[in-house]
């Protein structure tokens, strides 16, 4: 193989090779089915061994064959080629300069005949034919292989790539600028094989760093885990995990970071990479980003699918995102998180949840759950000597889709809607739940369909609760059109429930507040409760010629009124808090009608209180069209003194008691957000939070009694507690203590 390798210094051994390939090019040798022996041209070879380590060694290839245009996977030049080989443990190894991987795990055994074959299938066929389970022990595969500690980088294909095996790991790797810039179609840090059986691959702990197509990828495979990576710079998508030819129903994605250099781009891809056929604007076709992708079953095929899908995407951490603005392929694929289903038959559980997401821009979505549930069915044509598609079986639809407690921070929003939930084709049945709860988005201009949500589908239930949008640009006031959005599909043959309840949307001032039509639904049973569109205000629309003309004078008597109502409606998320918005308001009746100036009147430039990581600062004008009413003087009463109230209050003003009650047992609130209510009790002057801890369903206490500790639970992005015995949330004894002496410094009792 034209190799020679040297002692380099008594520490590594590097291996410089040059073996030439000719003008053969893998994906017409291989049939473009990754189906070849390429042991001629590896620069080491494992063949049928057991127990082997590889270590400290540092491999080149030099021959001047690394790019051909047009031509994503001519390459069949590996570092090192590992076949029908188990326990192979490799590190601290350096691999460059190969046309096709670094490393490459891959089977031979599998495209032989199995003998057991009906059909006289390969084992590989057999599989897929389901003559022969993933279990079985004649089944060719891999088992516990691993990368460790190795330098992979400027590889054609990949750093590493894994084809047929089982318990795979990647761990601690550096995988860096594997690709070429000229081209979009190769450059992994890391891939499964398509068309290749994969179960249990992880990668752990590595970083990837300017891959010129994706950082982490598995083409096909289950039971991937990919955590606690960290990601930066990589051009076209940071994690995306796909199956084409077996099942893929265990998915987790957790605890990665990812950084996006916006300046690292494919703006115009090389030819049309073995298409005889290339669309229009091929040379677009790698103009696109995405940081996390989930996508079942992408060939449509019917792949005998049984057992439930699980698929998590969590606790990652997102930066930089930005999406092309003006991108000209034809198909947009700009999403920060898409889950994308194509899987007919199966139940599937999907979990979005404590994400963090900040960058500048977004084109289509933010985070989106998009079905497709169908299968194609191909049926010889002997005259053609070709399949062709003889039917379409349409799915089933909809999943249980879980999209909570994700923050994201976005400088500008175009396409559909931040938070987007289709359903592009299902049997007519309900199926499954969506819920979206707990998240806060804080857009800074956005142009999109639908400026929150844009919900539709077969699924159950549509429940939209406790979430924050702050949508600080121009929402739409005078053009009329809704900002969020829920709708049953033409095909169902019920309606779905659709609950949308307890969510907050402040705009950036009043002028920029959606109108009371901001929700639009069609083929839903509508629940809708509890929703504050902030910042309050009564007047009048004043839209002209589809602009908004502020009122001029303004009228600020009723200043304190508005404050009131917009901060109890901004708490009214517990559903019974009416009686507390009353008794702030007549407490303070007397001084907002007393004309004369007396030093009892509450500062101007109050505004409205809301439980939200965007809080408006202006003073809110009052409602134009509101008379104002002179409270008669014998219900003003003697109020009770709050030396505590002092920076809001003279200690000479008496005032009654009153304050906010929460139901945290039955919805529970972080600790956040429970400071926040009690800035709001505080500044419209009232004396007490009052907690309700516990009931029938929870108990949201740490409890040595009951078992309940923190330092056993999982504490969520947010910092609230679970229980891992009930699923329940709860606060710990030092959160208690940390809110009990928050409240105290703002005046305000805390009451269990």
């Amino acid at each position: 193989m034209n190799a020679k390798s040297r002692e380099n210094g008594g520490k590594a051994t590097t291996i410089s090779f040059n073996t030439s390939q000719g003008d053969t090019n893998y994906r017409i040798d291989s049939r473009d089915s990754n189906e070849l022996d390429v042991s001629p041209w590896a620069g080491i070879v494992v063949n049928a061994q057991n127990q082997l380590k590889i270590e400290n060694l540092t491999i080149r290839y030099t021959r001047n064959d690394f790019y051909r245009p047009a031509e994503s996977y001519f390459g069949k030049v590996n570092g090192i080629y590992v076949v029908d080989s188990s326990n192979i443990a490799i590190a601290q190894v350096e691999v460059t300069g190969a046309n096709r991987a670094g490393i490459y795990f891959d089977s031979l055994r599998t495209l032989q005949k199995n003998p057991d074959s009906a059909k006289g299938s390969s084992y590989k066929a057999s599989l897929i034919n389901n003559e022969i389970s993933e279990n079985d022990p004649a089944l060719p595969i891999g088992n516990n292989n691993s990368v460790r500690q190795s330098y992979l980088h400027h590889n054609r294909v990949a750093g590493v790539m894994i084809g047929f095996q089982r318990n795979f790991t990647a761990e601690n790797n550096d995988l860096e600028a594997n690709g070429d810039s000229r081209d979009g179609g190769t450059g992994y840090g890391a891939a499964t094989v398509a068309g290749s059986y994969n179960f249990g691959v992880r990668y752990a702990r590595n970083h990837t760093k300017n891959n010129y197509r994706k950082g982490l990828d598995a083409h096909d495979g289950n039971d991937i885990v990919i955590e606690h990576n960290t990601l930066e710079g990589d051009y076209q998508t940071s994690i995306e995990v796909y199956n084409r030819q077996f099942t893929m129903d265990r998915v987790a994605i957790r605890h990665n970071t990812i950084i996006q250099n916006p300046a690292n781009r494919i703006r115009q891809d090389d030819g049309n990479n073995g298409n005889p056929r290339p669309s229009v604007k091929w040379y677009a076709n790698y103009q696109l980003y995405q940081t996390i992708a989930i996508q079942t079953n992408e060939k449509l095929r019917n792949l005998h699918s049984k057992r439930d899908g699980v698929y998590e995407i969590s606790d990652n951490t997102i930066k930089n995102f930005t999406a092309y603005e003006n991108s000209e392929r034809e198909s947009i694929q700009d999403e920060a998180i898409l889950f994308r289903n194509h899987e007919p038959e199966i139940n599937y559980t999907l979990t979005i949840d404590g994400n963090t997401i900040e960058g500048a821009f977004a084109g289509k979505s933010i985070i989106a759950a998009r079905n497709d549930t169908m299968w194609n069915e191909y049926r010889f044509n002997p005259a053609k000597k070709a399949y062709e598609l003889a039917q379409t079986h349409i799915g089933k639809g909809s999943g249980n889709i879980r999209i909570t407690h994700n923050q994201i921070a976005i400088d500008k929003m175009q396409g559909e809607a931040p938070i987007s939930v289709s359903e592009a084709k299902a049997d007519g049945a309900l199926r499954g739940s969506v819920l979206i709860a707990g998240n806060t988005f804080t857009i800074k201009e956005t142009e999109a369909v639908r400026d929150a949500f844009l919900l539709s589908g077969n699924a159950q239930s549509y429940n939209v609760l406790d979430n924050t949008f702050n949508l600080l640009g121009d929402i739409g006031r005078c053009d009329g059109k809704p900002i969020a959005e829920v709708q049953g599909m033409a095909a169902n043959r019920q309606q779905p429930a659709a609950k949308i309840e307890n969510n907050r949307i402040n705009a950036a001032d009043l002028s920029k507040r959606p109108r009371a039509g901001w929700l639009a639904t069609a083929g839903v049973r509508l629940i809708e409760s509890g929703n504050a569109l902030l910042p309050e205000g009564n007047e009048l629309d004043n839209c002209r010629g589809g602009k908004y003309i502020p009122t001029s004078p303004p009228n600020t008597k009723g200043s304190l009124k508005q404050a009131l109502r917009a901060g109890m409606r901004a708490a009214s998320g517990v559903g019974a808090l009416a009686g507390a918005a009353a008794a702030l308001e007549n407490a303070f009746n007397s001084e907002k009608e007393n004309q004369a100036g007396e030093n009892t009147r509450v500062a101007a430039n109050h505004h409205t209180p809301a439980a939200s990581a965007a809080k408006p600062q202006a003073a809110l004008p009052a409602p134009a069209s509101e008379p104002q009413k002179r409270q008669p003087e014998n219900e003003r009463g003697a109020l009770r003194q709050n030396p505590n109230a002092a920076a809001f209050m003279p200690a000479a003003q008496h005032r009654k008691q009153s304050g906010l009650m929460l139901d945290t047992a039955h919805r529970f609130y972080p600790l956040g957000m429970l400071k926040s209510y009690v800035d709001d009790v505080a500044r419209a002057g009232g004396t007490f939070l009052h907690l309700r801890l516990s009931d029938e369903q929870n108990y949201a206490l740490e409890s040595v009694t009951l078992g309940q500790l923190a330092r056993q639970a999982k504490q969520n992005a947010n910092g609230s507690y679970t229980n891992p015995a009930t699923g329940k949330p709860f606060y710990s004894a030092a959160q208690i203590q940390e809110l009990a002496q928050y409240a105290k410094q703002k005046g305000v009792e805390l009451v269990p």
